[in-house]
């Protein structure tokens, strides 16, 4: 994969330089965040999509979440040549109307690229909420019904997912497609900023407001650039959320350093640690937070015969001298902050753990990334 490419604009426009592309099988990013309360009010959501197959075979889905049958929240093109967005909250509906592609049944190819703008306002009570939908910024359908306020405000779920349905912690129906630029709001736009934000097929710095129809930015709730954000990671696949990126102070310094702050099976002698653990070994300097995203960076000067974990969980294995990095997402409670597992005598010059700041998108399955954009 290319390199992390930084662009960052203190005015509107911010060149798209990279999208993601999914294979339609078992790629998809899990953006780590249900948005429950985002969507439990107002909310609007944009997101450029080519699809690769201007019919395809089944439904496939541009990004999604449910949970049993009661709620989800989904776009999808479907077998019929037609989008339809979808949102159900406590057993109640409110489908938007399908509308056409504007393909024929046996077209092949890519669509192109197209930006969709999803509208949808919780009118309070036993009214009906209203969903609308755009497409290259021109409303395509607008359904008021079927899904009163009360039930809107009772939404939850799981994981949102881009590329596929999250069904109860299960990826499926995965899109092949690419995708760039997707973003929440918890707020209306109106079409003139739906049309700014088109911005004549061109995305936009969504961070800033343009002066003029997008005054939104205060709102957004989540931004995901596919490659190009500030700290994007591609080689390791994660997404950075563009409305908070970056990092926090990295937890082993904060405790007082590497060798400093580890005693017991860990030895100390210039500069570096050897660890001696024969079993489990914890270090109890700090408690990672629940659920959430961190960075482990560490480098190994020897012995490597063992694992580390971050947070209890196995998911960052680290295999290899030199420097390691892996992103973990920890588990459902606070657990100990490092651990080491069946190491004899792993020498490591330097630990780093830092936690990812705002909602990072994790991809799964293998996606990559592509310079071609809208």
């Amino acid at each position: 994969m290319l390199g992390l490419v930084n662009t960052v604009s203190s005015g509107s426009t911010l060149e798209a330089l990279y999208s993601i592309i999914l294979n339609g099988s078992d790629d998809y990013v899990d953006l780590g965040e249900t948005f429950n309360s985002v969507f439990q009010g107002h909310f609007s959501i944009s997101i450029w999509v080519n699809f690769a197959d201007k019919d395809p075979s089944g439904n496939e889905y541009v990004f999604g979440s449910e949970i049993g049958t009661e709620d989800a929240i989904w776009f999808s093109q479907t077998s019929s040549q037609t989008y339809v967005f979808h949102f159900k909250s406590n057993n109640d509906e409110a489908d938007s109307n399908a509308w056409s592609t504007g393909y024929n049944d046996g077209d092949d190819g890519e669509t192109g690229w197209q930006h969709f703008v999803f509208v949808v306002k919780n009118r309070g009570s036993s009214n009906a909420s209203q969903i609308l939908c755009y497409q290259n910024a021109v409303l395509k359908t607008a359904v008021t019904g079927g899904l009163t306020g009360t039930n809107h405000a009772a939404f939850t779920s799981t994981n949102l997912f881009l590329g596929a349905k999250n069904n109860d912690g299960t990826a499926e129906l995965f899109s092949d497609s690419k995708i760039s630029d997707f973003a929440i709001w918890n707020a209306l736009l109106d079409g003139a900023a739906v049309t700014a934000i088109y911005n004549s097929g061109r995305p936009t710095n969504l961070t800033f407001d343009d002066g003029g129809s997008y005054d939104n930015s205060s709102a957004l709730q989540a931004y995901y650039k596919m490659g190009n954000g500030r700290f994007d990671d591609k080689p390791n696949g994660v997404i950075h959320d563009q409305h908070a990126p970056g990092f926090e102070a990295d937890l082993i310094a904060a405790n007082g350093g590497l060798v400093d702050s580890f005693s017991g099976n860990f030895t100390h002698s210039g500069g570096l640690m050897t660890v001696t653990a024969d079993g489990n070994q914890n270090w109890n300097g700090g408690n990672v937070e629940a659920l959430t995203v961190y960075k482990a960076t560490v480098d190994i000067v020897s012995g490597v015969t063992g694992k580390i974990f971050i947070g209890g969980t196995n998911s960052a294995v680290f295999s290899g001298n030199g420097v390691n990095v892996r992103y973990v997402t920890t588990a459902a409670s606070n657990l100990n902050f490092v651990s080491f597992n069946d190491c004899d005598d792993m020498v490591v010059r330097s630990l780093k753990v830092e936690k990812l700041k705002g909602f990072p998108g994790l991809t799964s399955g293998g996606p990559t990334f592509s310079s071609d954009t809208p």
